[in-house]
């Protein structure tokens, strides 16, 4: 993406030397595996008050951390290694393991986590119930992923279960819970879409089937109580479960599915079956069914 830019912008204001930019420049991809919450006036107190720093716009993160950097320099480069960063061929495995794991469990307990009552992550993994749930989820999700270099994938899940229990980091639901209409088919509809090419049967697929149900929840719920949906396609989104809010309709309308997934009956039916069940006994008695 920057090369393109940079390219882009520089054919239309330097000409001179774009083919230098393309022969001589490299633009390694890289990947940053780390929890940073947003902000909020406590961390704000906390830096001025204790650390004593007089600092406007304070970041914390948690202290798990992974760099992962594609080794294509077109000269020296700084000793990446020494300071804990990995050093690989190609970032995009990496990346598909963070986005399908961490990105995608954050959905899966963020809209849960949401109809349950809670209002950040790490309450919502504070219930065993949640942290079994998230296992299974990528239990299901591990089946589309492969090994990589320096990466323990078991260990790697069981980690995140941790991260996400981090009662220091108060990561606000509501902040995982919005832009959906990106981060589902960013995050979570790439491994469904697999997993259904597969066709082993609802079993494969239904803790995916049931992160659906409960962000249909979610849009039906600001929908009939009229909440302000924090996500760029609102409208959209909102009109997709207007009147009788059904599975079929909300996957053909909302604009988040492909062809497939719209005529995939199984798929279907499972997230209607949880949407159902969700709505008549409520998310906590649905997931503890999922995770018999």
């Amino acid at each position: 993406l920057t090369k393109a830019l940079l390219l882009s912008f520089c054919s239309k204001a330097y000409p001179d030397i774009v083919s230098w930019i393309e022969e001589n420049v490299t633009f390694p991809n890289s990947m940053v595996d780390r929890i940073t919450p947003a902000g909020s006036s406590a961390e704000l107190e906390y830096a001025n008050n204790i650390l004593k720093l007089n600092d406007k716009v304070p970041v914390t993160s948690e202290t798990y951390r992974q760099w992962v950097i594609e080794d294509k320099y077109c000269n020296s480069r700084p000793n990446w290694e020494s300071v804990g960063v990995q050093l690989t061929d190609s970032v995009k495995p990496y990346e598909k393991i963070k986005v399908r794991l961490l990105n995608a469990g954050h959905s899966a307990i963020g809209y849960a986590g949401y109809l349950a009552g809670y209002s950040t992550i790490d309450e919502s993994c504070a219930n065993p119930l949640f942290q079994q749930y998230l296992k299974k989820f990528f239990s299901q999700v591990s089946c589309t992923l492969v090994p990589v270099p320096g990466m323990d994938l078991p260990n790697y899940q069981l980690k995140l279960v941790e991260r996400f229990s981090n009662s220091s980091i108060k990561d606000q639901v509501l902040r995982i819970c919005k832009d959906g209409s990106a981060k589902l088919p960013g995050f979570v509809l790439p491994t469904l879409r697999e997993l259904l090419r597969k066709s082993e049967g609802a079993s494969s697929f239904d803790t995916i089937c049931f992160v659906i149900a409960c962000y249909m929840c979610f849009i039906v719920k600001h929908s009939r109580e009229e909440l302000t949906l924090d996500d760029p396609e609102r409208d959209v989104l909102l009109a997709s479960v207007k009147g009788t809010a059904d599975a079929h309709g909300f996957i053909s309308n909302s604009g988040l599915f492909s062809a497939d997934e719209k005529e995939h009956e199984v798929f279907i039916k499972t997230v209607q079956s949880f949407y159902d069940e969700i709505s008549a006994i409520g998310v906590l008695k649905s997931m503890e069914k999922l995770c018999v």
